[in-house]
């Protein structure tokens, strides 16, 4: 009898501790990140757990003034319920110096009707502003300061570049193919461009204009040149101007003694130089210009190019001999070397990011003289722009609740003027560019938050809605368990996601009700699809990688997803409450891939028909995958003709590689172009020409040739 009672004593105990447990996890607690404000832009209060409407109210959440009153601020609740965005009015307050006080009462109650652990009180500043600073030594602290915070900030990858809610084909003009833009009106720099009357191309001999008006004639026009330590990445096309921004290594010398200073080996500077071509045979450089950091990506809208660059700051002596000590990037006009001026330097309020984010404008006409820099520090990360502005999201992790994180940052477009108008946050991380998207005022971004890896994963998609001060007003969440976003396309009210692990799912997201999307339809195939590219309002071409499941390595775990080859899906989505996988091509076997896969400017779309080439390596596994030996099969490029009713393969312009074990760089296509009925395929070495309705070879150029020649 005793030992029944003491059993059930211990059972008791045990009950109550996990009650207790379940109790605490469902409290909700609150998390605040800074102790600034904009006026205008929202205070968020995060929540552990998603709370109860019908308690959050002007009386249970408030502000309270330096003198003890009452303050007039707007409260609202997000749509997961776990954010509350408290808004002070800009102009309402009485100084930016004086303090106010965010109340929360524990009348707030969870969703599971618990209440807050007592009365929460929070002090903020409100300013007018972004905070400047006075001096370097105020930069060099601040930057200290956040160096010693505990939080862990992850620095977000760069190397996928960057919907317009109408845009469901790249930008075509006369009859040649243009990069494969993500929006209608706003050019992205690439590896190559084309006027249809020549092709400008970066390769390791510099930028090579070839002349393609004549097949029988065609030849190297010129070369433009570059010296070691320069490096082009990006070329824009404009009439008869030519812009080309690249890496710079080299020493810079300090504005006021002009004596060298080396710079940081680790660092560099990223150059513009605008060139007139009116004269193809002849190019003329008009004007240069460059900014210390790396690029994070660039965009040109007309006659104005904007691009922004990243720079973690180091600390280095500028003169010799002396103990002047500088953190602020080196900013180049084309003539001397200069540090970014203090009042062209801001803060972005509550943000953990110590490094900065620098965003130069050029008006293109006069790049000698019209160019403006501002810096930021604490904005940065990937970068979508729309007409009318810049968005820079970066990704953040917070080690101590192990939570992750989007910081976004708005700018407005003006000619040269870019202000920062907005910011705000969202769970989770972003993919790239195509995850971000400007309609109708508002802001989306899809994002995946939490792990999706090991033992422990908890990883979940969200599709958030925000307003135009970067407030959410919607969202969807909680989408595919365990999985990731692989590609994400906005097309007006609609947004498609991709995301896997073992299938793909395509997501058919309605957002005509941008404070209440929702799933329409759901479709679960093998593969997946890294980049979802429209044909019409009811189509998408999805481009991947096929699949296959492998034997697991042990008994009982999960089986290997092997790699089966470069897939192109075609999905039907005219009915939204059942997407279909309408068509599929599956190009080669394991080992296969394009650089169409990481990066959409590799897709050439023709610019009349629906015919679309891209680069593509190919192999072959001859044993079972768990070997992973390969066969080198070839490389080249795929043409399609690819509609609503099927995929047709046209060309398959392959190099064969007998007795190769791996691709050849010289020989590997990077990028392709239509032009006056053939297809160009570019290599680093140079140019061939296919007949595009026969696709027979026609004509080449080698670019050695033209170097040896000119040696």
């Amino acid at each position: 009898m005793n030992k029944r009672v003491i059993w059930l004593t211990g059972g008791g105990i045990l009950t109550i501790v996990l009650m207790a447990i379940i109790f605490f996890r469902l409290t909700p607690t609150v998390n605040v990140a800074g102790t600034e404000v904009l006026g205008g832009h929202s205070f968020p209060v995060q929540l552990s757990t998603a709370l109860d409407p019908e308690t959050v109210s002007t009386k249970t959440v408030y502000v309270k003034d330096f003198e003890g009153e009452r303050f007039p601020a707007e409260v609202k609740l997000s749509a997961d319920r776990k954010t509350l965005h408290v808004t002070v009015e800009k102009g309402e307050w009485d100084s930016e110096e004086k303090k106010y006080t965010l109340h929360l009462s524990n009348e707030i109650r969870s969703a599971y009707g618990l209440p807050l652990r007592g009365e929460q009180s929070f002090a903020f500043t409100v300013r007018e502003e972004l905070p400047r600073f006075a001096s370097e030594e105020e930069i060099l602290a601040y930057i200290e300061e956040g160096e010693s915070n505990t939080k862990v900030r992850l620095e977000n990858a760069t190397a996928t570049e960057e919907s317009s809610g109408s845009t469901f084909a790249n930008d075509t003009s006369g009859d040649y193919s243009s990069t494969n833009n993500q929006v209608e009106g706003v050019e992205e720099g690439d590896i190559v461009q084309t006027d249809g009357e020549y092709i400008y191309q970066v390769t390791n001999e510099g930028i090579v204009i070839t002349n393609i008006q004549e097949l029988s004639d065609m030849s190297v026009a010129s070369i433009i040149r570059f010296e070691n330590t320069f490096h082009a990445t990006n070329l824009f096309l404009t009439d008869d101007t030519l812009i080309v921004i690249g890496d710079k290594w080299e020493q810079y010398r300090s504005s006021s003694t002009k004596e060298i200073s080396t710079m940081p080996a680790m660092e560099g500077m990223t150059l513009t130089r605008v060139y007139d071509i009116s004269d193809r045979t002849n190019p003329e450089l008009k004007g240069e210009s460059g900014t210390e950091g790396h690029l994070v990506s660039s965009r040109m809208i007309e006659d104005h190019l904007y691009y922004v660059t990243s720079y973690y700051p180091m600390v280095r002596t500028m003169e010799e001999g002396k103990e002047e000590v500088s953190v602020r990037p080196v900013v180049y006009n084309g003539e001397d070397y200069t540090k970014v001026a203090l009042d062209n330097i801001a803060r972005i309020p509550n943000s953990e990011e110590r490094s900065f984010t620098v965003i130069t404008a050029i008006n293109t006409k006069q790049p000698s003289s019209a160019v403006t820099v501002d810096a930021f520090i604490g904005a940065g990360g990937q970068m979508y722009m729309s007409q009318e502005h810049i968005y820079l999201a970066s990704n953040s992790y917070n080690g101590e609740d192990s939570t992750t994180s989007t910081d976004i940052f708005k700018f407005a477009l003006d000619g040269l003027n870019v202000p920062f108008i907005a910011s705000g946050s969202v769970v989770g991380t972003v993919l790239n560019q195509f995850s971000m998207d400007e309609y109708d005022g508002n802001f989306r971004i899809a994002t995946t938050e939490g792990q999706t890896w090991g033992d422990h994963r908890n990883s979940k998609s969200h599709v958030f809605i925000l307003d135009e001060k970067l407030n959410e007003i919607g969202h969807v969440g909680d989408l595919a368990p365990e999985e990731r976003i692989y590609s994400a396309r906005f097309m007006g009210d609609m947004i498609y996601l991709v995301t896997f692990r073992e299938m793909d799912p395509l997501f058919v997201i309605d957002a005509t009700n941008p404070t209440n999307p929702e799933v329409l339809g759901e479709l679960k195939i093998p593969g997946v699809s890294t980049y979802l590219h429209p044909i019409d309002e009811n189509h998408l071409i999805g481009f991947g990688v096929e699949t296959k499941l492998g034997k697991p390595r042990e008994q009982g775990s999960e089986p290997i997803v092997r790699q089966d080859g470069m897939k192109i899906s075609i999905f039907d989505v005219s009915d939204f409450y059942n997407p279909k996988e309408k068509f599929v091509e599956v190009i080669g076997g394991e080992g296969t891939y394009s650089e169409l896969m990481h990066n959409h400017k590799a897709l050439t779309i023709h610019p009349e028909k629906p015919v679309y080439a891209f680069p593509i390596h190919l192999y072959n596994s001859n044993k079972p995958s768990d070997d992973r030996e390969w066969t080198f099969d070839g490389q080249g490029a795929m043409v399609y003709n690819i509609t609503p009713e099927g995929i047709e393969r046209l060309a398959s312009l392959i190099s064969e590689g007998e007795g190769q074990r791996y691709e050849s760089y010289e020989q590997s296509v990077q990028r392709s172009v239509y032009a006056n009925g053939y297809l160009f395929i570019l290599s680093p070495g140079g140019l061939t020409a296919f007949d595009e309705e026969t696709y027979e070879k026609v004509g080449n150029v080698l670019y050695r040739e033209k170097a040896q020649n000119e040696e």
